[in-house]
């Protein structure tokens, strides 16, 4: 069985193919295999389901994985780069609050 890609070793096959593929951008796009849920599960489900959870979502994470999903989509290799480095640096969510 593969395991799925990382987000780096997309990237990192983006920089030599100078473009991200269809797959990536899918995978950019959705809250479930982006960045950010790949560097914290608990935040990207908090900010799908923000209703059904008493807890805040992570608003740094959310607007990160924004910006990774447009950089993706655009192409912008390096800018999704950046972007994913920052957002691998950013605290996790606590199972207790939003950020922790």
């Amino acid at each position: 069985m593969t395991l799925p890609k990382t987000w780096k070793e997309r990237i990192d096959e983006a920089l030599e193919r100078g473009h991200f593929t269809p797959e990536d951008e899918s995978q950019a796009r959705s809250w479930t295999t982006c960045a950010v849920h790949e560097h914290d599960p608990l935040a990207a489900t908090r900010i799908m389901q923000p209703i059904q959870s008493d807890k805040p979502y992570n608003y740094t994470l959310k607007t990160l994985g924004i910006d990774f999903a447009w950089a993706v989509a655009r192409d912008r290799v390096e800018r999704a780069a950046r972007i994913l480095g920052t957002i691998m640096s950013t605290r996790k969510t606590s199972f207790t609050g939003g950020e922790g």
